[in-house]
C-alpha cells in the first residue's frame, strides 16, 4: 500500500517526493493547505541537505510530520473567539472555490491542449505503423545486403513518434501533480487525466510492438534468404554430383 501511494505522487518517477509532491500528498491524504513554514520545517527536520525529496523508507516520518502541522493548524483555529473563527472559515471557503474554480479551469486548459497535441503524435504513430507494415511486406525480397539499411529507415518514425509520445508522457505526469494539488480538482478531473495517461502508455506499447515487428520480419527475411541458398547449393551440388558421375562412366 505504502509502495503505491509513493509511486501516486511521485509524479516524475525519480524516487523521491520533493516539495510540490509533498504539498499535493499532504492536501490529497490529509485535506491540508499545508503552510510554507511548515513544509520548510519538515524539509529541514527530516530531508538531508542536498537530497530531492523523501524517499519511500521515509514516507512514515512525512506522514507524522503532516500529521504534526495538521494538528498545529487545527489548534490555531480552535483558539480563534468563535465569531472570529466562524468568519474565517466563511473566507476560507470562498477563498477555496475561488482557487479550486481557478485551478480546474487551468487544468482543464492543459488538458485541451494535450488532447489536441495527441492528435498531432497520432498521425507520427501512424505513419510509423505504416513504415512498418510496408518495410515487412517486402522484407524477404530484398537482398541481404540490403536489409540492415532498410530495416534503419523503417523505424525512423518510430523512434520520432517514440520521443514524442515521451514527452507527452511528461506533459501528462505534470498535468496529473498539478490536479493532485487541489483535491477538489483530482475528484472532478480524475478519471479524464487518467484516460488521456493511458492514451500515451497504449501508443507506447503499439510501437514498442512496432518495433519488434522490424527485427521479426528482418530476421524472417534472412531466414527465407538462407533457404534460397540452401537450396541453391543443394541444387549446385547436385548438378555437380550427375556431370562428375557421367564424366566416370565415360571414362570407364
Amino acid at each position: 500500500q505504502a509502495s503505491s501511494t509513493f509511486k501516486t505522487y511521485d509524479e516524475d518517477g525519480d524516487g523521491f517526493l520533493n516539495r510540490e509532491e509533498v504539498l499535493a500528498y499532504a492536501k490529497t491524504e490529509f485535506n491540508l493547505d499545508l503552510p510554507s513554514e511548515s513544509l520548510d520545517r519538515i524539509f529541514r527536520q527530516l530531508v538531508a541537505p542536498g537530497v530531492a525529496g523523501f524517499k519511500l523508507a521515509k514516507l512514515q516520518q512525512l506522514r507524522s510530520a503532516i500529521g504534526i502541522a495538521q494538528h498545529e493548524a487545527r489548534g490555531r483555529l480552535k483558539r480563534m473567539p468563535s465569531d472570529e473563527r466562524e468568519k474565517h472559515m466563511e473566507a476560507q471557503k470562498a477563498a477555496r472555490e475561488a482557487v479550486v474554480a481557478e485551478k480546474r479551469k487551468r487544468s482543464e486548459a492543459s488538458m485541451e491542449d494535450f488532447a489536441e497535441e495527441m492528435k498531432a503524435v497520432d498521425k507520427r504513430v501512424e505513419e510509423a505503423e505504416r513504415s512498418i507494415a510496408d518495410f515487412s511486406g517486402t522484407a524477404a525480397e530484398l537482398q541481404i545486403s540490403a536489409l540492415p539499411e532498410k530495416a534503419r529507415e523503417a523505424v525512423v518514425p518510430v523512434r520520432a513518434a517514440s520521443d514524442e509520445l515521451e514527452r507527452m508522457q511528461k506533459r501528462i505526469r505534470s498535468i496529473r501533480l498539478e490536479a493532485c494539488l487541489t483535491r477538489e480538482v483530482k475528484e472532478q478531473l480524475w478519471p479524464e487525466i487518467i484516460q488521456l495517461s493511458n492514451g500515451v502508455v497504449k501508443r507506447l506499447a503499439q510501437l514498442r510492438e512496432a518495433d519488434a515487428t522490424v527485427i521479426l520480419a528482418r530476421q524472417a527475411a534472412l531466414s527465407k534468404a538462407h533457404e534460397r541458398f540452401d537450396a541453391l547449393r543443394a541444387e549446385v551440388v547436385g548438378k555437380l554430383r550427375t556431370c562428375i558421375e557421367a564424366t566416370d562412366r565415360q571414362a570407364a
